[in-house]
């Protein structure tokens, strides 16, 4: 793995001094992610390669899944809340003389008709079991997207370090290829 590291580096020489730095800087990052995570070989290094990926991608699933959840939330949150702003309208129909009523309905009909799909949204979700807990609702989607912003930071880390341990793995490939190389061009010598 040494040897590989110091290859890399032959690699790629950097010909400005911010190369130069930013290619130091990406060694030791490198060194000490390979010392950190006792990689000596490259069997190691691809053990290592397929494992984070393994846990990048189950990362990003539970993000997506939580953005899931979120949206669901939301949209129960917001039949709630309209549910409650165009309630008093529906009442005072109630209370409207007979002959008014239909005046009234068009007058109000924009919020008679969110007020229905509310009520109905509600009512149909209330059917399938499920309770009406604004509240919970809310806590809920604060607890997932606090959990969504934590996961996001590591998933970022992760491609971070991804990579870095994938240039580290095509520096590998490219030296491996190279030894191919000239071990075919050598010949059998006779």
């Amino acid at each position: 793995m040494v040897d590989l590291w110091e290859a890399q580096q032959q690699l790629k020489r950097p010909d400005t001094r911010t190369g130069k730095i930013r290619a130091l800087q990406e060694s030791a990052a490198l060194f000490s992610f390979l010392q950190a995570n006792g990689i000596q070989s490259m069997q190691q290094l691809h053990e290592k390669i397929a494992d984070m990926n393994t846990r990048y991608y189950d990362l990003r699933r539970e993000i997506v899944k939580a953005e899931r959840r979120i949206a669901v939330l939301t949209e129960r949150g917001e039949m709630w809340a309209q549910y409650n702003e165009y309630k008093t309208v529906h009442k005072q129909l109630a209370r409207v003389k007979p002959e008014k009523r239909e005046l009234f309905e068009q007058r109000h009909s924009r919020e008679l008709i969110l007020y229905d799909a509310a009520a109905r949204y509600l009512k149909e979700l209330k059917a399938s079991g499920e309770e009406i807990t604004p509240k919970e609702w809310r806590r809920e989607i604060d607890l997932l997207a606090a959990q969504k912003q934590v996961d996001s930071i590591d998933m970022k880390a992760m491609r971070e370090e991804l990579k870095a341990v994938e240039r580290l793995r095509k520096a590998a490939d490219q030296l491996a290829r190279q030894e191919r190389d000239k071990s075919r061009d050598r010949g059998p010598e006779r």
